[in-house]
């Protein structure tokens, strides 16, 4: 992981932020009026990976070759004839295969409509935008929400903190981890809620999981005492020096808020998302 230590700077985090680079590939068929050039660039997520081809090309050979998760056109310059040739051509190349989410530029006839959807997993429909940076955000909202979506997100925060706990010398291989990490990611998933004692993370954890409240501490404990015992001076100065400062014994709670605070360095962009979200 990359925390904020001059030390072990050098290290990644394969499941944070840096990993979110390309996770969705965007296929724009850029015509004259260039309104699909503008628009892509309006977008601005990290996620996106912006792929620029001609009407011209043999789009659909390119398609069915890459396999973008988003395909994006000018409806109003490309017309419904290259647009139904495009589909019929998708459909005999890539046979009982998903089609890529849709994103169109100019009303589309309901005739039309009704064959999009029967062909493509959804379609968001922009009419001619003379706001692109408005346009271009709903679009970004869109491609977090319906086209990544939450789950994407918390897998990633969630194998982050895995590595994070194990790293911690937190054994994984024993029943307590899976509380742990849950109590760790109700933490980063409610940053701004009050969570100030151990019982109530446990009673969280309890209800999600299923569990008596009196089962989770018990559980939790020794693999956080094992685990500090584990740790070397370094280790664990950096993981408790806000707690060292104040003279604040380390327990179950202030580890596990130490390695909520470790994780949410190299989660920053993921955590927001996850948040902007919770709040749709």
């Amino acid at each position: 992981m990359r925390l904020d230590s001059s030390s072990i700077y050098l290290t990644r985090d394969p499941f944070g932020d840096e990993s979110l680079r390309g996770a969705v590939c965007v296929c724009a068929i850029s015509d004259s009026s260039l309104v699909v050039n503008t628009l892509v660039q309006c977008i601005g997520l990290p996620e996106t990976e912006i792929e620029l081809i001609s009407p011209d090309d043999d789009c659909a050979a390119h398609i069915a070759t890459t396999r973008p998760d988003i395909l994006m056109l000018n409806f109003i310059m490309l017309g419904v004839e290259y647009f139904t040739d495009l589909t019929v051509r998708l459909r005999n190349l890539l046979i009982n295969e998903r089609l890529p989410y849709l994103v169109t530029i100019g009303e589309i006839p309901p005739p039309t409509a009704f064959n999009v959807s029967a062909h493509y997993p959804s379609c968001y429909n922009i009419l001619l935008p003379t706001q692109p940076f408005i346009e271009g955000e709903r679009l970004r909202r869109h491609i977090i929400g319906n086209v990544i979506g939450i789950d994407f997100y918390r897998n990633k925060l969630r194998q982050s903190a895995e590595l994070t706990l194990i790293n911690m010398h937190v054994n994984k291989y024993k029943n307590g981890f899976d509380l742990l990490l849950e109590e760790v990611m109700t933490i980063l998933e409610n940053r701004f809620v009050h969570l100030g004692t151990a019982i109530t993370l446990h009673k969280i954890i309890a209800e999600a999981k299923g569990v008596g409240v009196s089962a989770v501490d018990p559980a939790v404990r020794p693999l956080i005492k094992d685990a500090i015992s584990k740790m070397s001076t370094a280790e664990y100065e950096l993981c408790f020096t806000e707690y060292i400062s104040r003279g604040i014994r380390i327990s179950e709670l202030e580890f596990v808020f130490a390695a909520a605070k470790l994780i949410s360095h190299t989660n920053r962009i993921i955590i927001d998302r996850i948040e902007e979200l919770n709040k749709n």
